[in-house]
């Protein structure tokens, strides 16, 4: 399909106003015509009944008849037309004025055409992973050109997705020498990277279990504080605080009373609870 393409001036054309309101349909419906089927502005002479027809319905008088009021059809619109400067005569037909002015050529609507269907195919190629012969890449030696190759397997319209474990409330990343469990139970859980190198160079010199329950001696007394007031994990294994001596009088005024087995045994029961087994 190809566009008529008109001047917005076109119904103030001089032209156009002196031949009359019938004299502009019929201009117009050529025009169409010559679009249409790409005769570059030819009007065959089979063509007129198709540009005139209807014309005595419409009850307009055509601006060129001197005669005064005369049925439409009685009127050569052909020769009006000619008579107004819009049509050429030609042979086998007439052909209309500066056509190819206003319009592009059938040569150039081919061409244009072409190139689109061309531009069509090479994106079609590129997206289905095909040459520019319309063979799939990948097709063995000897198949035709432009025999479609089925995929091996079908390819899902939509991605599918991926199943994900479900994420256990508090997660420990393994570790070998217990830092996990030390982690755990540390009260001020800040700077975890350097904690871990602390406790590496701590358990090089100490047991873990060690480690731990000095730990659970000195957690009641470092839970008795103030968050500000706790020493970072670093710091805590830095300076050896598990060594240290916990007062009787912290022991008193904590709720274990002194217990520090049960402290121990109660963090074991959290650790074992809610430290999830990686997945092998």
């Amino acid at each position: 399909m190809a566009w008529a393409r008109f001047d917005d001036n076109f119904p103030n054309h001089p032209k156009i106003m002196a031949a009359g309101a019938i004299c502009e349909l019929i201009q117009v419906r050529a025009v169409c015509y010559c679009c249409r089927f790409l005769t570059d502005g030819f009007i065959p002479q089979a063509a007129l009944e198709i540009l005139t027809t209807g014309l005595s319905r419409l009850g307009i008088v055509g601006g060129v008849d001197s005669d005064g009021m005369r049925n439409d059809d009685e009127i050569d619109w052909p020769a009006a037309m000619i008579g107004a400067g819009l049509w050429e005569r030609v042979k086998g037909g007439y052909r209309v004025h500066d056509f190819l002015d206003y319009n592009p050529s059938k040569g150039h609507v081919e061409a244009d055409r072409l190139r689109k269907s061309r531009g069509g195919m090479v994106g079609a190629n590129r997206r289905w992973n095909k040459d520019p012969m319309g063979t799939p890449i990948g097709t063995p030696i000897g198949t035709p050109i432009g025999t479609a190759m089925l995929p091996s397997r079908p390819v899902p319209s939509r991605p599918v997705p991926s199943r994900r474990e479900p994420k256990s409330r508090i997660k420990i990343s393994p570790s070998p020498d217990g830092f996990g469990a030390f982690w755990l139970d540390y009260p001020r859980k800040e700077d975890r990277q350097e904690a871990q190198k602390a406790y590496s160079r701590a358990v090089k010199t100490v047991a873990p279990d060690v480690l731990l329950k000095g730990l659970a001696l000195h957690l009641p007394e470092l839970l008795s504080r103030e968050r500000k007031f706790i020493p970072l994990a670093a710091t805590w294994l830095n300076k050896r605080r598990w060594e240290d001596e916990v007062a009787a009088s912290l022991w008193q005024n904590t709720k274990t009373s002194g217990n520090a087995a049960a402290i121990a045994e109660g963090l074991r029961r959290v650790r074992t609870e809610t430290v999830r087994e990686e997945p092998r």
